[in-house]
Order: structure tokens, then sequence, then C-alpha cells
């Protein structure tokens, strides 16, 4: 391939993208927390995701672009390391008032019995109460990440949610979540 013809590849590799969207349509992320949100769980699997913000994932491909020490390295993008018991928590702080919200963490002998029945539940038993711990220190040096904390993330992702009526508005003082 003539030089001129070449260029460098980036890798980005986000972890659970949370966060508002600019796309209304259906996504694993707000299905998972609208099923939260809902009271769909009668509680939390104890299984550890890492999350990040999507502003970040967004930020975070800009900078690639941008930053000639991007080329060629690999980036892991990811704000916290959290149980969804936590991000249950997390919710259940910002809409907890208009929302019922599980944050219960659930048994795994519950569990194993239900993925008997369940094979969308037999996916998690292999993760069930293993730590993830990513590093995220190179999106953070050489692209300039400055990761937002999940509280403020999930009550954003909430209120879009709400907004863009993936959720029902039940809301009492729709003016203090914004």
């Amino acid at each position: 391939m003539p030089e001129n013809e070449r260029f460098e590849l980036v890798t980005i590799n986000p972890s659970f993208i949370l966060g508002p969207s600019f796309v209304k349509s259906d996504f694993s992320s707000a299905e998972a927390i609208c099923k939260i949100m809902s009271g769909k769980y009668p509680g939390m699997p104890r299984i550890m995701m890492s999350v990040v913000d999507v502003r970040e994932v967004a930020q975070a491909h800009l900078e690639a672009i941008l930053r000639p020490e991007a080329a060629g390295k690999r980036f892991i993008l990811s704000a916290e390391d959290v149980w969804f018991r936590e991000i249950a928590e997390k919710l259940h702080a910002e809409f907890g008032r208009d929302y019922w919200i599980a944050t219960m963490e659930l048994k795994y002998c519950l569990v194993k019995m239900v993925s008997l029945f369940d094979p969308s539940i037999r996916v998690i038993l292999p993760i069930w109460d293993r730590e993830l711990h990513l590093n995220n220190q190179r999106s953070k040096e050489l692209l300039g990440i400055d990761y937002r904390p999940s509280q403020e993330t999930l009550r954003d992702f909430g209120n879009y949610l709400i907004d863009n009526g993936y959720l029902p508005d039940k809301r009492r003082n729709k003016e203090r979540f914004h």
C-alpha cells in the first residue's frame, strides 16, 4: 500500500454505555435501566459492570482523531466499576420517590433456579459475584477524558428515558429533576 494511503488505527473499547442518546431507538442499556426503574426486577443480580457515559465515549472518539499520540493505541473507556445493586441504589436516590426501584440483591440459588426455565438468565451465572476492574488510565492521560460520576450519568439517563417516552413520567416535582 502506498505510504500516502496508510492510516493508523485507534481502538476504542467502551464498557457498559449509559447516558442520554441523540438517537431515539431501542438499545440495550435503555432496556436494562427501564426494567430497573419500572420495577420489573424484584432485586438485582450480584454482577459487577464497568460503566461509562455516552458523552465520554463520543469525546474519546473525537480526541482519538485529533491527538496524534493516540495513533495505533487501544483505549478502555470506563468511569466506574459498580455492582448492579449500586446502579439501582443510585437510581433510587434520584427517582425512588416516584418509581419503585428494587435495591436488594438477589440470592444466587434463586437466580440459578429461575435460569432453568429462562435461558436469558443463564448468561449471568458465569459472571455472578465476580469483580471486574478496568484500567482507564490511558484514556485519561492520552485522550484527556475526565469521567463524570455514574450518579450524574444515571440521573441524566433516567431523565432522558422519561422525557423521551421510554418510561411513563411519574415525577411529582418535575422541576427538581433538571
